[in-house]
């Protein structure tokens, strides 16, 4: 994430996911909902410092919760050491380190752009500047955190590149790309080469098609060269740093495709190969459910079906990599500020929370802006007053904390003390990842009578289309051992109900069907017989609809449907 960028997300259309442009603004004449705004003040969390794992898996599920120093380093305005507050960010303190590990957190990242700051055809990184980046990463591993440091801003269009690298299928553009993240990383790999596990390298930062220029979407893609691209440039980056004395054993975070939460797009993705044995780490993004996180205007209240979603794809990561024996992290997250702070609470329960159940971590996005102004939502990611060190939203991040330590951890604020009544569980293995123990109850999930109704949908409306109308899911919602879909529906525009029917599919990512009706009426529930798809996975992604005149069988447009509910059950009623 970064000011003025452009952040994309998809929605689809005939099959294919596309994407819509967010723009990132600031803007003065705030004003806020006094009912949505907590009391501007320190959060104090008693919890251990981070330890050093010696798997993928217990490293990340030790990093526990983590907090990005966004539009700072990465900054890319100004010149020299004073583009660190080119973002309008404050320059960096010990004391607001010192104010983020007191609020619990135990992971940092620090993101960091470094082309603007290099020089030569061998693409020297000012020395000033790499000081300055050793300054905060000393600070924080003092403070007992862990740390995150990467390449963040230094990807640039084809058509843009002077220093950094671009994602391209030419060969020219890849060379010239490898020359320049080969000796960044050697430089970084070699600065840090004595410091120990506490420090993590992350390669590169939502590495993508800029602009679209090669495959049109900057933000999606489903062409695996692509995808090569990427992993032959974090082999490249990742050779290095295992070529410096010192780093032979660090962990290493990685990611695809635009750190991608798509499962599509990660599943297209290859990991570098590592010299080093359960040493890589996947990195992703995920400012989820995209309708209420991020989308100006969207969502504001945060629904059971967006909690469902969240699990799913929560389900999703630690069936394809935890359970395989490979950390997640999740670097980036956060709900942008629409003076719905009690929705945004409940989100914060469900997505810290919910990652945590599987042993990972996620990082808070955390950009400084955080007031509203005219209606206007979009990227207000900001929660800690740097200056103060005090937190806008406190009773967010509390919520975050308990989330993830659970609810009898220490709190207090700046008149309170630490306590010692924490129950900081984060190194010890109490994860549903299934990766030591396939006998554990709490990963058997084959019992249908454990399984709770899942709301998967609910209160979308819509207008038939011949067979193109459809809500798609952010994620797919996992159909294992349960039997039906349950889906209510009813049309408020409908006349001559009698001669018209809905029908209704739900289909996995695939686009296969899992499970479809032909005879429901214009108002009524019906209950679907989940089925195995012809291909990929049992889950439901897209819930399609259309409506049909059951005199000639023709298909009608413009009828309004509602689509009041979609629960996932074993009962049928």
């Amino acid at each position: 994430m970064k000011l003025f960028e452009k952040k994309a997300f998809r929605f689809s259309l005939v099959g294919l996911w596309l994407f819509t442009a967010v723009l990132f603004g600031c803007a003065n004449n705030t004003t806020q909902n006094t009912n949505n705004i907590d009391k501007e003040e320190p959060v104090i969390i008693s919890t251990s410092n981070f330890e050093i794992a010696e798997t993928s898996v217990q490293m990340v599920k030790n990093m526990a919760i983590g907090w990005n120093l966004g539009n700072t380093l990465d900054a890319t305005g100004g010149n020299g050491l004073n583009s660190e507050t080119s973002w309008s960010q404050p320059y960096t303190t010990k004391a607001m380190i010192t104010g983020l590990r007191k609020a619990g957190f135990k992971t940092i990242r620090i993101p960091v752009s470094w082309a603007n700051h290099t020089s030569g055809s061998d693409y020297k990184i000012d020395s000033a500047w790499m000081n300055r980046v050793k300054t905060i990463v000393d600070w924080a591993l003092e403070e007992g955190f862990c740390v995150i440091l990467n390449d963040h801003h230094d990807n640039y269009a084809v058509s843009k590149l002077n220093k950094g690298y671009a994602i391209s299928k030419e060969s020219d553009i890849q060379d010239k790309s490898k020359a320049f993240l080969s000796s960044v990383w050697k430089q970084i790999a070699t600065t840090f080469a004595d410091y120990d596990n506490r420090l993590v390298f992350e390669l590169l930062n939502e590495p993508r098609d800029i602009d679209g220029e090669v495959g049109e979407n900057e933000w999606w893609t489903n062409d695996k060269e692509l995808l090569n691209v990427i992993t032959s440039y974090e082999q490249v980056c990742l050779n290095q740093i295992r070529s410096v004395k010192g780093n032979e054993n660090r962990f290493v975070m990685a990611t695809g495709y635009a750190a991608s939460s798509d499962t599509g797009i990660i599943s297209l993705y290859t990991m570098p190969k590592d010299s080093a044995n359960d040493r890589l780490i996947l990195s992703v993004h995920a400012y989820s459910p995209y309708s209420f996180a991020m989308d100006d205007p969207g969502e504001k209240t945060f629904t059971s079906s967006h909690k469902s979603q969240l699990n799913s794809f929560f389900v999703w990561l630690n069936t394809n990599y935890i359970k395989k024996g490979i950390g997640v992290v999740i670097g980036e997250t956060g709900a942008t500020n629409k003076n719905n702070l009690s929705d945004r609470v409940e989100w914060a329960k469900a997505f810290f929370g919910g990652a945590y159940k599987y042993g990972i971590p996620a990082v808070l996005w955390d950009n400084g802006v955080w007031e509203v102004t005219n209606n206007k939502y979009n990227e207000h990611y900001g929660y800690y007053n740097r200056r103060s060190q005090t937190w806008y939203f406190p009773s967010i991040i509390e919520a975050m904390m308990k989330a993830v330590y659970g609810d009898s951890i220490s709190t207090g604020n700046i008149n309170g003390d630490n306590g010692t009544g924490s129950t900081d569980n984060t190194g010890t293995d109490n994860t549903e990842q299934g990766t030591t123990d396939a006998t554990n109850p709490q990963n058997n999930t084959s019992n249908d009578t454990q399984k709770e109704d899942l709301v998967i949908l609910e209160n979308k409306e819509g207008t038939t289309l011949a067979y193109n109308k459809w809500f798609e899911l952010d994620t797919p919602v996992d159909l294992t051992d349960y039997k039906y879909l349950k889906a209510e529906i009813y049309s408020p525009t409908a006349e001559n109900a009698a001669n018209r029917k809905i029908f209704i599919k739900f289909l996995n990512s695939d686009w296969e069907p899992v499970g479809e009706a032909y005879t429901i009426s214009i108002t009524d529930t019906v209950y679907v017989e989940i089925s195995n798809p012809k291909s990929g996975n049992r889950d439901v992604k897209i819930v399609q609809f259309f409506a049909q005149n059951t005199t000639d069988g023709s298909t009608i447009d413009g009828i309004t449907v509602n689509v009041k509910k979609v629960t996932a059950t074993n009962k049928k009623q």
